[in-house]
């Protein structure tokens, strides 16, 4: 398995140096009482992050116990299936020359992509300043035919206009270029779930599953993706060996795989 950097630090300083989800604004009494003491003493669950190669006891912050989050890069599950499938399933996607585009970037992979030898990362933000491009994806484009690779990582269900922003992608796109989305899913198979008429954060909470969502997606997500244009396809972590996703830890993710048509025509 190859990772995308390979720098390691002592777990509990992690917790204070990266201002893990934010720690440094509760008094030291809230930090102790907010570390997952339980997980980090229980030896017998333990990760390996093929994002920063950090080896030993993972954070679980959720009240999901399948999501671990990695104490030192903070990559949770998801990111390293996006790991995993860029280094081990597509790794021409990091390809020296080739132009990636990464949309509302996070730091552990957008620090990591940035190291990539030859690889021209570039990326995007609506309202961000430590981006490279500012720009709304429902109404504005960086240039046509521009980027191999654009990554969007749970932004879709905070835009209104997603449809738009999926054609925006399309047309950033090479042909043959591919887009790795991922959003939260609906589970048991359930459609989008969406209403416009809902605007209050106690309702998008209630109903999407957090204050500033306007949708919550099913896996008929694909479909949208298709009606743009795009080949799509749907890799599930449970399509993968079991043992690989048990070591990385990257249970319950899919991740939506739209390429641009090699003629390029929507």
């Amino acid at each position: 398995m190859k990772v995308l950097s390979k720098k390691n630090c002592q777990m509990l300083s992690s917790y204070y140096n990266n201002n893990f989800f934010d720690l440094r604004i509760h008094t030291p009494f809230r930090v102790f009482r907010r570390i997952p003491w339980r997980d980090i003493m229980n030896v017998e669950h333990r990760l390996e992050c093929n994002i920063c190669g950090w080896r030993g006891p993972y954070a679980a912050l959720t009240s999901d116990r399948r999501e671990r989050w990695c104490p030192h890069c903070k990559a949770g599950n998801r990111h390293r299936l996006i790991a995993w499938y860029l280094t081990e399933k597509h790794p021409d996607a990091l390809a020296k020359g080739n132009r990636f585009l990464h949309v509302a970037p996070e730091r552990s992979l957008g620090r990591c992509l940035k190291a990539v030898p030859g690889l021209i990362y570039e990326s995007c933000d609506i309202e961000r300043r430590d981006v490279t491009h500012r720009i709304d994806l429902q109404s504005e484009i960086i240039s046509e035919a521009a980027f191999d690779v654009i990554l969007i990582n749970h932004v879709l269900e905070h835009i209104p206009n997603d449809r738009a922003a999926l054609r925006n992608i399309f047309t950033m796109l090479r042909p043959n270029g591919l887009c790795v989305i991922t959003v939260p899913i609906r589970p048991n198979g359930q459609p989008t779930d969406e209403d416009p008429s809902i605007t209050t954060e106690a309702e998008r909470e209630r109903r999407f599953g957090q204050h500033d969502h306007v949708r919550f997606y099913g896996e008929d997500l694909i479909e949208r993706i298709r009606a743009e244009g795009f080949f799509g396809e749907i890799l599930r972590s449970a399509d993968v060996e079991p043992a690989v996703v048990e070591r990385y830890s990257m249970a319950g993710e899919m991740l939506f795989l739209a390429r641009r048509p090699e003629s390029g025509a929507r």
